[in-house]
Formats: C-alpha cells, structure tokens, sequence
C-alpha cells in the first residue's frame, strides 16, 4: 500500500491538493491511501472544500488531532466559545462551515451537518501500519516507578491519554526518550503538531525556526519534514509558510 500522508492542513485545501498532486495521488487508484495526522481544519479559509474532500475519499486514515477536540468541544460540549476558540481560528471554521455570519445560527447548522458528523466519527487516535504509528504529536507516556518516563501500551491507551499527548512539543518527547535503550518503539513515529523548523533548527542547525515576532518564514525557515531516528514530522506551518508537506510511505497495513 501506498501511503500518503499530510498533518496539519488547517483548511488550506488548495495547498494540500497541490501537495498531493507533486506526490502523484490518485484518488481512484484501490493502492492509494491518504493519511491525515490531524488537524485539518482552524486557521485557513478553504474548511467547506477541505471537508467535503476528505470526506470523498474511498481510501483515508484520519488520526485526531488538538484542533479535532477543539471543534468536537465547541459544537457539543460548550455553551459558547472561548478565547482560545478565537484565537485557534474554531470560530472561524464553524462560521465557514455553516455559512452563516451569525455564530449562533452557524453552529446549529454544524450540528446537523451529518457530514461533520461523520468526520469526528472516523478519527481515531492512532494509525498503525508493519514498520509506521502515525498519530498527531506523540505517543502516552507514562512515569515509571524509577521516575524515568517510559511509553505506555499505546494500543491499550485511552482517548483521553491520547488527547493529553496531542499537545507539546513531540520533538522534545522524543529527543528524552531516543537515549534510553529500554525504550525502543521498533517502528518510526509519524506526526505533525509542532513546525519542522524547530527540529531542522535545534537539531541540526539548518535555518531558523519560527518566530512569533511577525519575521518572514519563508525566508529563513525550513518547513521540510523532518527525518530523524525512528521519527517523521510533518507540520510545515502552512498558515505562516504556504507550505504544506506530503510524503509517501510505502508499507503493509495491519487492519
């Protein structure tokens, strides 16, 4: 199988389509399957086009992503938004996804939308494949008796352990956990959340990262993915670069 994996979209639909059409993704082919690390949706202006795209496709893996909790809380469990909603672009999703410019009238569409519905249906937490776990930023850890972290049995994990490992910084995760032998996944962790230009930065000095003082990415960042030891990050940081990364992994899927 083909596998063809983007993260963190943020509702720039126009460049993921043009991402995955430099990879040769073809739709209609039974060995292509497009992986999403979460985070479709808050930020960009295409949501409507995202959403009805994804959700055309036969072949998808949609992992769940912070950006996914914060849309399901905000059109099931709270009572209005919040600041964050603003600042996260939520509120600006759900008014492109209702089409309507009142919040209200909008979210009430949203609920009834059962093609939303069916979007939060099939995220899951994690995706699996011989030699890849693709999830949106890292993998439950869980403190040892010794102190030391170690990773918990993923597969035995809960939605809520997954929902705390979708925030922070997964290269730092993973920078703690690489020099301890004890605790070696066996596969390479694929995810997004956090920009690459960090890790190409810090890791390897190659360009800078993103900075929040307003200075030019595209001029002095990196947003390519990141391939380190046993780990793949994703998020070029599409609403500040244009960027939007898309890589094929060739494996054999497990379920």
């Amino acid at each position: 199988m083909k596998y063809f994996v983007v993260s963190d979209v943020h509702s720039f639909y126009t460049k993921m389509k043009e991402a995955l059409g430099r990879a040769n993704f073809d739709e209609t082919n039974p060995n292509h399957t497009l992986i999403s690390c979460g985070d479709l949706f808050d930020r960009g202006k295409e949501s409507k086009e995202t959403l009805e795209y994804i959700m055309s496709l036969k072949r998808k893996i949609l992992v769940e992503g912070n950006h996914d909790v914060l849309i399901r809380q905000l059109i099931y469990y709270q009572r209005y938004p919040e600041y964050y909603d603003n600042h996260n672009g939520t509120i600006d999703t759900i008014l492109q996804l209702g089409g309507e410019e009142n919040f209200t009238y909008s979210i009430n569409k949203v609920r009834e939308n059962e093609m939303v519905r069916e979007y939060l249906r099939s995220l899951r937490q994690y995706y699996e494949t011989e030699n890849y776990i693709f999830v949106h930023s890292w993998i439950p850890q869980a403190e040892g008796d010794d102190g030391k972290w170690q990773y918990k049995n993923f597969r035995q994990a809960s939605r809520r352990e997954f929902e705390q490992a979708e925030w922070g910084n997964p290269f730092e995760r993973w920078k703690d956990m690489k020099n301890d032998p004890d605790d070696k996944l066996g596969k390479t962790v694929v995810f997004g959340h956090w920009h690459t230009s960090w890790a190409h930065s810090h890791f390897d000095g190659n360009g800078y990262e993103l900075a929040p003082d307003g200075m030019e990415p595209t001029d002095v960042c990196n947003f390519k993915p990141y391939y380190g030891d046993g780990i793949i990050g994703m998020d070029g940081c599409t609403a500040y670069s244009g960027v939007c990364n898309c890589i094929v992994l060739e494996d054999e899927p497990l379920d």
